[in-house]
């Protein structure tokens, strides 16, 4: 079985990306485009969003998916949020500050041509 779930925040830029996947050993599909855009609330400006989609082959990976993911997030400063994965290993108060973290980014509407 495999369990998916949403990353989602500022993109790290495709190295970052990629440095990501490394890190997490986890197959990582990524929906971005110059289009996505969130203004954080700390008025930085806008910047590209980033909505991806993990992917973890066994349940027991999860944990070790988290911890790969808070070192990269620790490590390179990126600004991601997974509160799916925390909610499934029962980490409610973590998820919660996920999902705060996710507040704090405002998407933006993008009128198309």
């Amino acid at each position: 079985m495999t369990y998916s779930f949403i990353i989602e925040g500022v993109h790290p830029g495709n190295e970052g990306r990629r440095d990501l996947a490394d890190r997490a050993e986890t197959a990582l599909s990524v929906r971005a485009s110059e289009d996505d855009r969130v203004k954080p609330k700390d008025s930085r400006g806008e910047v590209r969003a980033l909505y991806g989609v993990l992917a973890a082959r066994r349940e027991g990976d999860l944990a070790v998916l988290t911890g790969c993911l808070e070192a990269a997030v620790r490590d390179l400063g990126l600004e991601l949020a997974w509160p799916g994965i925390l909610a499934e290993l029962g980490l409610d108060a973590l998820a919660a500050e996920h999902r705060a973290r996710l507040e704090r980014l405002e998407p933006l509407d993008i009128e198309p041509d």
